[in-house]
């Protein structure tokens, strides 16, 4: 065999071996097993091509060995970049297995102890008084509404202000304490006529109006008067029986009885049926008196009319005390109670003169136009300074009640939105609170809710702070916004 074929045979050799070197160099070392050792044929044909190699000539084995320097070379740098590739390639594996077999980290939103955002409220910067749960715009400016936390959104901002400058503004504060308020309302009145003091003149028998006395709407009239002569043929009969009962029977019999009792419920007062005894023979012309004393508030007949006892001839009402009605809206009557409701009335052209009395009825239905609700207050008008129509102005009010939480009724802001007041917080701090008024007597107004016992609210100048409060809130709002 010639040195060549001995060359090839080794190169050949090292080329069979080097696949096998590199992935050992490049894996990690595992156990091989009978069945995978390299067989010995190949073991003897390498043993045998080295000594090819030796038994060659020095030429040829010099030649050879150059040659095998040269392939075992290249054949390491080979081996390097491909090592350099698998030691990267295991690097990258064995990092993502151990990231693998890590636990993941847990987020912002699951990290416990953490509170959770509160939700947003959107506000419009320059008029706070318009929130929404969604985006949009200010209905009143057209402004963006800008997002902010709820809480942040209802904290209130808090004005300090040095003494002099508290001296220099006035401001006066006063204590938050529980009084007794009578509830009170101030409602319209009109004079009406008595009902029970209101007198129908009718006759009980048909026939002819021969002298009518009374003329004219408004005439006062006295009890017994005579308001007219009534010509009644039935009268004429009645009185011609009365008297021949008496001359029959004499002065006391059944029939002189009898028939007195007739003209009684005639109309006839016993006055007239004494008169009729006496002189003997019947009037035809019967006198119509007054059944009480007034003024005439109907009439209906004139001189010559026929009547009949339908008929309404005369109205008479005794105005010695009249009713003054008064207006009141449901709210206020429940505001003013269940109890006893004391009423002061006075002329609007005289408001130093003053009617009391009490509510002596309240009806039970509400008028369909005003939708208020009538209150009947009976008062005295001896000398007749009171005419039925007349308006009056009325001043309710109600039984005393428990002590209740008030403030001086300055101290309110009232807006459309609602009421507020300025608390003073002390060391000249001050805020604005919300509250709930209730009732308002003599210069104090009930609170019902957001101010507690012993608090100081401002009661002058509280107009300036409460105006500040809110330009405060609203560039808490606009740098609540840019920052979002």
């Amino acid at each position: 065999m010639s040195a060549v074929s001995h060359r090839s045979q080794r190169r050949c050799a090292l080329l069979l071996t080097l696949p096998l070197s590199l992935s050992a160099l490049a894996l990690p070392a595992l156990p091989i097993s009978a069945q995978d050792a390299p067989p010995a044929s190949e073991h003897a044909h390498a043993d045998h091509s080295e000594h090819a190699a030796s038994a060659a000539g020095p030429d040829h084995a010099d030649h050879a060995s150059s040659a095998q320097d040269a392939e075992t070379q290249a054949a390491s740098a080979e081996h390097a970049r491909h090592g350099h590739d698998h030691s990267a390639h295991a690097d990258s594996t064995s990092a993502a297995a151990a990231n693998a077999s890590l636990p993941a980290a847990p987020s912002a939103e699951a990290l416990p102890g953490t509170a959770a955002p509160a939700p947003s409220l959107y506000v419009c910067p320059m008029h706070p008084q318009i929130t929404s749960e969604t985006p949009g715009s200010c209905p009143i400016c057209g402004m963006d509404l800008v997002a902010r936390s709820r809480s942040a959104a209802q904290a209130a901002p808090v004005i300090e202000v040095d003494a002099g400058l508290r001296q220099a503004l006035g401001i006066r504060t006063a204590e938050v304490d529980r009084r007794v308020l009578s509830p009170r309302v101030r409602a319209p009145a009109e004079v009406v006529a008595d009902q029970h003091r209101i007198r129908h003149v009718h006759t009980r028998v048909p026939g002819w109006i021969e002298d009518l006395r009374v003329h004219a709407l408004g005439e006062r009239v006295g009890a017994g008067q005579v308001l007219m002569e009534l010509y009644a043929p039935d009268l004429v009969a009645a009185q011609e029986d009365y008297l021949i009962a008496l001359r029959s029977g004499g002065a006391g019999s059944r029939a002189q009885r009898a028939a007195g009792e007739r003209l009684r419920r005639l109309g006839v007062d016993d006055e007239f049926i004494a008169a009729l005894a006496r002189r003997g023979s019947s009037l035809q012309r019967v006198p119509v008196l007054a059944p009480s004393s007034g003024v005439v508030t109907a009439l209906d007949v004139r001189h010559g009319m026929y009547v009949e006892p339908s008929t309404v001839v005369l109205e008479i009402t005794d105005l010695s005390e009249v009713w003054v009605s008064v207006s009141v809206f449901p709210e206020e009557l429940e505001r003013l109670g269940s109890g006893t409701i004391y009423a002061a009335l006075n002329l609007p052209n005289q408001p130093d003169r003053l009617w009391r009395g009490e509510v002596s009825y309240v009806y039970p239905s509400q008028d369909a136009m005003t939708r208020t609700v009538q209150l009947r207050v009976p008062v005295p008008n001896r000398r007749g300074l009171l005419r039925v129509g007349q308006y009056m102005e009325a001043r309710l009010r109600g039984e005393d009640g428990e002590p209740v939480l008030s403030v001086p009724s300055e101290a309110v802001i009232r807006t459309a939105d609602g009421e507020r007041v300025v608390v003073d917080a002390g060391e000249g701090r001050f805020r604005v609170a919300e509250v709930h008024a209730g009732l308002r007597v003599d210069g104090r107004t009930q609170i019902l809710h957001g101010l507690k016992e012993g608090e100081r609210v401002v009661v002058s100048a509280q107009f300036l702070l409460d105006s500040e409060a809110a330009l405060r809130a609203g560039l808490q709002r606009l740098e609540a916004g840019h920052a979002h």
